[in-house]
């Protein structure tokens, strides 16, 4: 809890408050650990403070989660939202396909005997290869 804690802090919140409540760690007693840093107005009505409940049902028993954020007051501009950059635009296109395994023969040099060299290439592709003999190699005949 005290990392999360930490990393809303450094994103930008003023003040952060976590608790938890239940079985925790799979005690026989339910307990309540609450964890705060920053401030947190909750009786300000200008204060922009974010609210949160989440609930997990476990082998143990029902384990609660409240956080309250605390951005600052409304109207006022956070002084690390302002210089943010910019997030980079999510990526919409199906996935990649990964490269799979495709024997390409080799170009023929005259001076080397009849038989056909093959070599493998990766190819960014889909297709089946087929295979005429037991190592998995295509061999063309001429």
């Amino acid at each position: 809890m005290k990392q999360h804690c930490e990393a809303a802090m450094n994103a930008g919140a003023k003040g952060v408050k976590i608790i938890c409540a239940g079985r925790l760690a799979g005690s026989e007693m339910a307990r309540r650990e609450t964890q705060k840093l920053g401030s947190i107005p909750l009786h300000t009505l200008d204060a922009n403070v974010d609210y949160a409940v989440a609930t997990s049902r476990t082998t143990y028993g029902t384990i609660g989660v409240k956080v309250w954020i605390y951005k600052g007051k409304f109207g006022e501009e956070s002084e690390r939202g302002a210089r943010r950059r910019p997030r980079p635009p999510r990526r919409t296109g199906p996935a990649k396909k990964r490269g799979r395994l495709k024997v390409t023969p080799i170009e023929k040099d005259k001076s080397t005997p009849e038989t056909d060299v093959i070599a493998p290439s990766v190819e960014s592709g889909g297709g089946e290869q087929k295979s005429t003999e037991g190592n998995g190699l295509g061999v063309d005949s001429g």
